[in-house]
């Protein structure tokens, strides 16, 4: 695990983007010769002792979809699917 520094002046509680360029590059830089390439990634649940785990598909009454983590609706995601908006 590494950490990453917190922003001078951020109140505590305040949930800010991390500048962790650093620790990726170097955790990268461990793997040797690497590609990065596009991955496809389908959703899928799996149920454990009654619980459901995975990515679940939804569709709005206007046909929008969305894509909760399961279980509970901990991190949402919706159309266009660009990672610039997201519910928790």
């Amino acid at each position: 695990m590494d950490d990453v520094a917190r922003p001078n002046g951020v109140p505590g509680g305040q949930a800010v983007p991390a500048d962790a360029q650093d620790v990726v590059d170097a955790r990268l830089a461990e793997l040797g010769d690497y590609v990065l390439e596009p991955i496809d990634v389908e959703p899928f649940t799996v149920t454990l002792d009654g619980v459901t785990f995975g990515w679940r598909i939804g569709e709005y009454d206007d046909g929008t979809h969305d894509i909760d983590v399961e279980p509970g609706d901990v991190i949402a995601d919706h159309d266009p699917f660009d990672g610039l908006w997201y519910d928790t």
